[in-house]
């Protein structure tokens, strides 16, 4: 162990660094700060290491007390992130002799002999002083200088990755330790001292940089030479001067990819934080220097692959909006948080991800001017993700879901409706194309909920658009669209649910969502698919929407009765929060009276008898309502009960509950006697126009009777006054009859009307023509008669509509697939609805309730074709279906609902929600035939046909010019038919009966794209047909036609060819014109969807090439007791003279093919004399041998080839083509071939 003591002289000392010596002599070094420390600042324990490397541990006494932090002050070689200072000390027995060395304080290095008396040592070790100036020590080995105690060896290591053996010759004896140096690649732990080093050339360039000895960053410059380097390493001395060398990776310095930053950390324990501008990256490179200023430094790629980088979140579970500066709330930790702007509101009474964890609350945006407004949200120029749960209202218009597009200068948007009705729109304007949007409506019905994505990659400039998870055909003509140019940026606000105020002429209701949007989330990364589906999955628990109670009773209470009092949770809107699970204080606010729990799953307390309160905590299986009954027997009168969770409280519509000793029961059937307590038999929901029964009964106390009870002393006929009130709506115009006579709409208006009592009860009959929640009030007329007002109410109960009519405007009612036609597929039409009661007539106050209650209509069932689909979803549902307006009380009109199939249907409306007012759904009578719906238009797509070579009998790899051809076995053209909707979708419906276009295709033609060629292309059709597929199944409204037999040919110019017959590769385009694309309704091929019909074109079609060809055959001659050889040649022409065809071995085999002919006779040869035999054709050769007609039967005759025509040429010069022909002749010498020069040569 030594000691190093600075002089006392030293003062005013910030920073000490303490040079160390290699512990094997190396003059390599390293400076370390040193800190003088003064008193510890808590206890301080000495912990004694033994000297083996077995782990270790360490007790602190028991009386430790109030320690807070525990140090272990050690060194990190190479400079990785020191996490914590460690403090022990290795103290013990030597298990040797000590020494003591001085080391002098300069940068010399310095040796330390061993006494000579120290012997039998098997190792050295040497203590140090830790680097601030601790007594903590570390032990080094050092080597002991002198003459080796054994031989040496060199040992060179192959430059590989095999294991390598190293033998030591046979005169090693009495060898106690061997020490093998080698180099340790990256860092790793050495735990021995190897000296083996890698000897042999290098496998790259090699650099020798000299570092200069200061402690400033220092730069090495690679020579230009060095080029395709994967990987440079950087050969370093080890920290303690050991001649082992360590391998360390540099990088080669240059411009950075992304920003950089700067940060300053403290000189503190603390935990930092730093904060990143806004980045689309994923991977960053974290780079620190060391904290006492050494030059090494340390890079650290930290990953953010394990979340995704989210820009802005959006949950919209706010309560409610009112225009608050950042009242939206971005729950991304981002602060983008946006303002609602003219009035759009939050809802929360359909998410698009129902219950608990679910999607909760989302934005309503009326598509006239609500939006709301993003006003320190960033530019988007990166890769980006925007996604979005939407409902629409309608799916037409140009509705923004987000847009940052404020001054049309560079922006972009995500949208519905601006490519069509139903399709999304993903635009940016400084790039090519503009627009990207879906082929066909993605987004087909309204009143639905879609989870929509755009995807922005800008390292591979691509878009995408995503619904429910899934790609969609763009009209790029694929998933993914490629653009040209720069992702630009927009100056202005960002929004969602519409353009802002100051969008100039896009800021109208056209550019205005219409409908609910949720979960708007930016992610500032291109998710893919399996990320999207993540997001779509993605739920949360829902925050309390709780915004009020609502208390219902029916305003006048019995002391000796308990009195039913219904509780409900609501939101903003007064729609039930039936996930409300929280705990509510009943009181009564007189200090009187005593509750029960009558219907409820939760926990009730009533702690105190007849003190007004009680608490109960409602169980989710309540769904938001619980039922309770009041016991009040004494008390101030009439009282106002209310309900409160904290701060919300009831809203106090329940109206004031009075208490008398006797009153009127109004209940649904007589009352039983003695009654039940709580009497507890409410009016139940009737029908508009519809007589129901009631009863009323007589209860309490009276003065000659005392006990609770049926009053069965009030008989006889009574007079009583009847009126209602209006519950919800809260006017009216209509009110109830009681027994046929019209009842009052206040009690000031009432008249008394005479009723039959028998022992304290009576029956009456009662009707309402109108719709909506009432209540019927009473009370005897008679304030003589009794000591008090007997009176009493029912409770409210909802009348509902008996009926819904629907009539259809225009509509011809087809009964089968020959009928009128209607409306195209998606096109609307109008219909209106007569909300009616029992009695036919129409109900004023439906579509008035506090929430109105609204409509849909649906087609209830396809009436044909017999196994189709009704509608997109098979469930009958239209667009726009909800999108009625009130004509006149009781009458709905909607001119924008569509039905997107083919067919005949019946409608049916229901109400909107499917529960009106808690009281269920109702379902208007069925219409009639709706129909006949035919398709918008059609989509056409072919496939790649491709020519064969000739015809089937033709087997070589080229056809002539005039030889007709045919398309190659499977690739006949095929024309696939689709039938789409005015929305784009497929009208699976348009097949069997219901397919009205002709299949002949009769007026298809070919056409010639070729320049510069001067063959005339023609078309043989009469052995051709089309055949029709894929059409009596109703799975996807196409059809496949297939054209067969059509036969093609370019047909030779002229008799002799011109430099444009060269060899050429057909290239035929072909055409179907408008009227064979079009069905007997009109229905045409309009792939733009611009209203104009258009013809089809299968352009490029090839697949043979096209040579001028003809026969060359020369005369021949020869003795008539000979056979004659004649050779008939396949010829073609190459633009400027003819060519042995050496590729045509077919010509002879054609079929059809018409064997030479043997005329003209001449002298004294006859036919018969001499036979033609034909060989087979080879190579562009015909060989041909004619039989010696034999002595005597001199003469000649003419050879002729008459097939095929297409090898016919204008051999005579006369203009016609003529078949090749020559010259045979028999009975004539030869001679002597010409000869110039002939030399014959003898020998081997």
């Amino acid at each position: 162990k030594q000691s190093y003591v600075l002089a006392s002289s030293l003062v005013d000392v910030t920073a000490i660094r303490l040079r160390t010596l290699d512990n094997y002599g190396n003059t390599v070094t390293r400076i370390h700060e040193l800190e003088a420390i003064g008193d510890a600042t808590g206890p301080t324990h000495t912990f004694i290491a033994q000297q083996n490397y077995n782990k270790q541990s360490y007790v602190l006494p028991s009386a430790v007390v109030d320690l807070t932090d525990i140090r272990l002050r050690t060194l990190d070689n190479y400079g990785n992130t020191v996490t914590r200072i460690h403090e022990l000390e290795a103290i013990g027995d030597a298990t040797g002799p000590t020494h003591t060395f001085i080391a002098q304080q300069n940068y010399n290095k310095q040796s330390y002999v061993l006494p000579s008396a120290v012997v039998d040592l098997t190792d050295i070790r040497l203590r140090t002083l830790d680097n601030y100036g601790n007594t903590v020590t570390r032990i080094h080995e050092l080597e002991a200088i002198g003459d080796a105690t054994g031989p040496s060896h060199t040992f060179i290591a192959l430059q590989n990755y095999n294991k390598q053996s190293y033998v030591l010759d046979s005169v090693v004896s009495d060898l106690t330790d061997i020490r093998l140096r080698t180099l340790d690649n990256y860092g790793n732990t050495v735990t021995r001292i190897h000296e083996l080093e890698a000897i042999g050339d290098a496998t790259g360039p090699s650099h020798t940089f000299i570092a200069q000895q200061n402690y400033s960053r220092q730069t090495f410059v690679l020579s230009a030479l060095v080029s395709n380097v994967t990987d440079i390493k950087l050969r370093t001395l080890d920290n303690y001067g050991n001649t082992v060398t360590r391998i360390h990776e540099f990088g080669a310095e240059a411009i950075a990819d992304g920003p950089s930053y700067v940060f300053s950390a403290l000189q503190s324990n603390a935990l930092q934080n730093y904060t990143f501008a806004d980045s689309s990256a994923r991977i960053f490179r974290f780079k620190v220097f060391d904290n006492f200023g050494n030059t090494q430094t340390i890079a650290r790629d930290i990953s953010l692959n394990s979340t995704l980088c989210l820009a802005g979140k959006w949950d919209m579970d706010e309560l409610s909006w009112n225009g608050s500066a950042g009242e939206v709330i971005d729950s991304s930790g981002s602060n983008h948080n946006g303002t609602a702007i003219n009035g759009a509101l939050t809802k929360n009474v359909a998410s698009a991800v129902p219950g608990s964890p679910g999607t909760c609350g989302y934005g309503s945006f009326d598509g006239i001017n609500d939006y709301v407004a993003l006003p320190n949200f960033p530019d988007l120029t990166e890769s980006f993700t925007i996604s979005a749960w939407i409902k629409p209202h309608v799916i037409n218009k140009d509705q923004r879901i987000y847009v940052d597009d404020e001054n049309n200068s560079g922006g972009f948007a995500f949208s519905l409706g601006d490519g069509g009705n139903g399709r999304l729109r993903f635009f940016s304007r400084q790039v090519s194309p503009v627009s990207i949007d879906t082929q066909s409506a993605v987004i087909p019905l309204a009143d639905q909920w879609y989870f929509v994505t755009a995807v922005h990659d800008s390292i591979n400039k691509t878009r995408q658009i995503f619904v429910n998870g899934q790609p969609q055909q763009l009209t790029s003509g694929s998933t993914v669209s490629v653009y040209s140019g720069t992702w630009g940026s927009d100056p202005g606000m960002a929004s969602i649910g519409g353009e802002t105020n100051n969008a100039g002429s896009e800021a109208v209701p056209n550019w205005r969502f219409d409908g609910d949007i949720d979960e708007v989330r930016i992610y500032h990364q291109a998710l893919t698919q399996t990320e999207i589906q993540a997001v779509m999955a993605d739920t949360h628990p829902c925050i309390s929407l709780l915004d009020h109670f609502q208390i219902q009773h029916d305003g006048q209470g019995i002391s000796c009765a308990a009195e039913p009092v219904s509780v409900a949770a609501h939101a903003i809107d007064h729609s039930v929060v039936s996930s409300y699970a929280g705990s509510i204080l009943l009181n009564t606010n007189s200090g009187k009276g005593s509750w029960n729990l009558v219907s409820g799953n939760g926990t009730f307390v009533d702690a105190t008898a007849n003190d007004g309160l009680a608490n109960y905590s409602f169980d989710a299986s309540d769904n938001g309502v619980a039922q309770f009954s009041l016991d009040y027997t004494e008390g101030a009168s009439p009282i106002n009960i209310s309900v409160s969770d904290s701060g919300i409280v009831d809203d106090d519509t329940e109206g004031l509950l009075s208490f008398a000793p006797s009153g009127f029961v109004i209940t649904a059937s007589p009352l039983a006697n003695p009654p039940p307590s709580p009497v507890n038999d409410p009016l139940p929901a009737q029908t508009a126009g519809s007589n129901f029964n009631f009863s009323i009964t007589a209860f309490g106390q009276t003065p000659a009777n005392p006990q609770c009870g049926v009053i069965e002393s009030y008989t006889g006929i009574k007079p009583v006054n009847f009126w209602s009130n209006y519950s919800n709506p809260t006017t009216g115009t209509l009110t109830p009859t009681i027994n046929t006579q019209s009842i009052a709409a206040t009690e000031v208006a009432s008249t008394p009307q005479n009723i039959t009592f028998n022992n304290g009860q009576a029956q009456v009959i009662a009707k309402y023509k109108d719709v909506g929640a009432i209540q019927i009030a009473l009370k005897d007329a008679d304030l003589s008669a009794h000591s008090n007002i007997i009176q009493g109410a029912s409770n409210n109960f909802v009348v509902k509509p008996a009926d819904f009519v629907t009539t259809v405007t225009g509509n011809p009612a087809a009964a089968s697939a020959s009928g009128a036609v209607f409306k195209k597929a998606g096109e609307s039409f109008q219909l209106q609805v007569d909300v009616l009661d029992a009695e036919g007539d129409r109900t004023p106050n439906y579509g008035n309730e506090t929430v109105a209650e609204t409509l849909r209509v649906k087609s209830s069932q396809l009436m044909a074709p017999v196994g189709g689909r009704n509608g997109v979803d098979g469930a009958g549902t239209l667009a726009n279906n909800s999108a009625f307006v009130a004509v006149v009380p009781g009458q709905f009109e909607n001119t924008t609902t569509s039905f997107s199939e083919v067919g005949i249907i019946r409608l049916q409306t229901e109400v909107g929600d499917g529960d009106y007012l808690g009281a269920g759904n109702i379902t208007g009578t069925e219409t009639a035939n709706v129909g006949r719906f035919i398709p918008d238009r059609f989509q056409i797509s072919s496939n790649n046909p491709s020519f064969r070579n000739g015809d089937s009998s033709w087997g070589c790899g080229f056809s002539y010019q005039s030889q007709p051809f045919e398309f190659a076995t499977g690739l006949n053209p095929q024309l696939t038919l689709t039938a789409l909707s005015e929305t784009g979708t497929p009208t699976f419906n348009y097949a069997a009966s219901f397919w009205k276009l002709s299949t002949s295709l009769s007026n298809r033609d070919y056409v010639n794209q070729l320049a510069g060629v001067s063959a005339v292309l023609t078309a043989d059709k009469t052995s051709a047909s089309v055949s029709l597929t894929g059409i009596n199944d109703f799975s996807d409204g196409q059809g496949l036609l297939t054209i067969s037999g059509d036969q093609l040919s370019y047909v030779k110019a002229a008799a002799i060819p011109s430099a444009n017959d060269a060899p050429f590769d057909a290239d035929v385009k072909l055409s179907i014109p408008v009227s064979d694309l079009t069905d007997s309704d009109g229905v045409c091929v309009d792939a733009d969807n611009d209203g104009i019909c258009e013809a089809y074109n299968s352009t490029n079609i090839s697949g043979t090439q096209l040579r001028w060809g003809r026969w060359f055959v020369e005369n021949v001659l020869g003795s008539e007791l000979e056979n004659l050889d004649l050779l008939a040649t396949a010829e073609y022409f190459d633009g400027s003279m003819f060519q042995l065809n050496s590729a045509d071995s077919c010509s002879a085999t054609i079929s059809g093919w018409i064997p030479p002919t043997l005329t003209a006779y001449t002298d004294n040869l006859a036919p018969g004399e001499t036979l033609l035999t034909q060989s087979v054709m080879s190579s562009g050769l015909l060989p041909f041998v004619l039989s010696a007609p034999g002595e005597g039967n001199d003469g000649s005759l003419l050879f002729t080839l008459p097939t095929p025509a297409w090898m016919f040429y204008d051999y005579d010069g006369n203009g016609t083509a003529d078949g090749a022909s020559a010259t045979v002749t028999f009975g004539v010498y030869k001679g002597k071939k010409p000869v110039i020069y002939w030399r014959q040569k003898f020998g081997n």
